[in-house]
C-alpha cells in the first residue's frame, strides 16, 4: 500500500516555490515517489506526495543529500513554518483513464517533471489530454 505525505509550508509563496525549483535541480527524483502535488496557498504552499511504501519515504527524508539540497536550495531560509501529515493505506485510482500510446502531460508547469516522466513510463493518459 501507499503512502501520501502532506507537507504545509509557510512563507512567502514566491520564494518558497523558487526554492522548490531548485531543490528539484538539485537532487534527483526519490525513488519511490510516484506522484507530486504543489499547490500555492495564501500563506505559502501545500505539497502532497504519493510514495510506494512508508520505507521509500522514510529513506529519502534520512538521505543527507536530501538535507543538503533544502539547505543549498534557499527552502530552509525561505520556510516560517511547517505541517506535515502521512496517511498510510493511500491509493490511486484516476477515473476513465484508459491506455493509449499518447505522452501528452501538462507541461511548462514547475514541478512537473516527475509526474510527467511517471506518466510517460506507464504510457496512461485520460481521454481529455
Amino acid at each position: 500500500m501507499g503512502v501520501l505525505a502532506m507537507l504545509e509550508i509557510d512563507g512567502d509563496t514566491q520564494q518558497i516555490s523558487a526554492a522548490m525549483v531548485e531543490l528539484e535541480r538539485l537532487m534527483p527524483e526519490p525513488a519511490g515517489v510516484l506522484v507530486r502535488i504543489v499547490a500555492p496557498t495564501d500563506d505559502g504552499i501545500v505539497l502532497f506526495q504519493l510514495w510506494e511504501s512508508a520505507e521509500a519515504r522514510q529513506a529519502h527524508a534520512d538521505n543527507p543529500v536530501h538535507a543538503d539540497a533544502l539547505r543549498d536550495s534557499g527552502m530552509l531560509a525561505a520556510m516560517t513554518a511547517s505541517r506535515s501529515r502521512v496517511f498510510e493505506g493511500a491509493q490511486l485510482s484516476l477515473p476513465s483513464v484508459r491506455q493509449c500510446s499518447c505522452r501528452a502531460v501538462a507541461s511548462g508547469a514547475a514541478g512537473m517533471s516527475s509526474v510527467r516522466r511517471r506518466a510517460d513510463s506507464l504510457a496512461w493518459c485520460r481521454p481529455w489530454v
